[in-house]
């Protein structure tokens, strides 16, 4: 049977960072022709899960930073510089231009969501620039340099929020201080009773224990806030922490506002997180719109997770522009493994099965797992800024 002409055929994936790259890397695979469009302001892809050592160590930021211009080239992608304003139908939406802000409407026969989702943490990168001179590769990169001299210089940082991030940001700030002959004072703050409640009782006191090795003193069972002077306020206790820097490492937002909720009221959820069905597919949407990525709790916050699960979703979106739905298939049943480094030569990996401190989390540690990036998702070395 002939392949089906896919050319005269677009599919427009708003957001460029792995969820999306992810998508249009599984499409292009299961065909040659049909046109591929990604809506991202920033002009590179960052590799988020290495943005707690990214401000601390150059090769590893400079490695992060995937130019979109190198990738998309590779793989017969367009990309737009623009930010999705409003996504009011199921075959167009409206977007603007980012280098002069004129507004356009794009059409498309499918679209994908992969927007990812905001931190309260800037120094993640997950915030949507408003300039053409932030949205560079050069700029972030300049921003990761700024963001670890702040927080290495500060004698006294407040780390609000114990999860993944916030344990992995406090390991790496103590070992790349020591390392810098620096003495900082260097508090966590978690509201629950143990830390990475994700993980076993067992694993979290792990975490818990390399930590206080590394002199980071944990406080649990609190919640903190930041005051106008800067100081950190404990409601529970009313002790007030003084600090230099604080940073607040307590979740994601969702970046759905351009999703219009009264053409598609079963798009999101109270929250804003955008809810599909098994086969990514936003329902009330005819099939026309899926999801990916950090946008949507479908599948589990993590990177590698997106790249592995990436081709089912090609497989879908194929199926789908070539009118045969009955090829769609579920989203894959994954185990999810947490690794968790706790300074540059420790950590976790966590599996609902098992935890260890060995072998993996070293692995993680020298590498960021980098390597991956090509096998899954095609990313050479020379699209990223290490080429420069």
């Amino acid at each position: 049977m002939p392949k089906v002409d896919l050319s005269d055929k677009t599919v427009l994936i708003i957001g460029g960072g792995i969820a999306g790259l992810s998508a249009a890397y599984a499409l292009r695979k299961n065909d040659k022709n049909v046109k591929i469009q990604i809506v991202e302001p920033k002009e590179y892809a960052e590799v988020l899960w290495a943005s707690y050592r990214s401000p601390f160590v150059e090769n590893v930021a400079k490695q992060s930073l995937i130019v979109l211009s190198k990738y998309c080239a590779k793989y017969k992608i367009e990309h737009i510089q623009a930010i999705v304003t409003k996504l009011d139908d199921t075959s167009f939406c409206q977007v603007k231009l980012l280098a002069d802000g004129e507004a356009k409407t794009l059409t498309f026969d499918l679209c994908v969501i992969a927007t990812g989702a905001g931190s309260y943490w800037p120094g993640m990168g997950r915030h949507i620039p408003n300039t053409t001179e932030a949205s560079t590769p050069q700029a972030r990169l300049e921003a990761m340099r700024v963001e670890g001299n702040r927080i290495l210089n500060a004698k006294s940082l407040v780390i609000i929020g114990g999860g993944l991030i916030g344990t992995e940001l406090a390991g790496d700030v103590a070992a790349h201080a020591k390392a810098a002959g620096k003495s900082n004072d260097i508090t966590l703050v978690h509201s629950g009773d143990r830390l990475c409640p994700m993980m076993s009782e067992p694993a979290s006191k792990a975490v818990l224990k390399m930590l206080e090795n590394l002199n980071v003193k944990v406080i649990l069972n609190e919640k903190a806030v930041e005051n106008a002077d800067g100081a950190v306020e404990l409601l529970n206790s009313k002790k007030t922490l003084n600090a230099n820097a604080v940073i607040q490492t307590i979740g994601f937002t969702p970046n759905n506002t351009f999703v219009d909720s009264t053409r598609f009221p079963k798009a999101l959820d109270d929250l804003g997180w955008i809810q599909t069905d098994d086969f990514f597919v936003v329902p009330g949407t005819d099939g026309k719109i899926f999801a990916y990525g950090d946008c949507s709790p479908t599948l589990p916050n993590a990177g590698f997770q997106y790249m592995e699960a990436s081709s089912v979703l090609g497989r879908n979106l194929y199926a789908s522009l070539t009118s045969k739905p009955n090829n769609m298939k579920p989203k894959p049943d994954l185990m999810v493994g947490l690794i968790n480094t706790i300074g540059t030569s420790q950590g976790i990996m966590y599996t609902s099965f098992f935890w260890t401190r060995r072998v993996v989390p070293w692995l993680k540690n020298k590498t960021m797992f980098f390597m991956a990036l090509n096998g899954m998702i095609g990313v050479k070395k020379d699209f990223t800024m290490a080429a420069t």
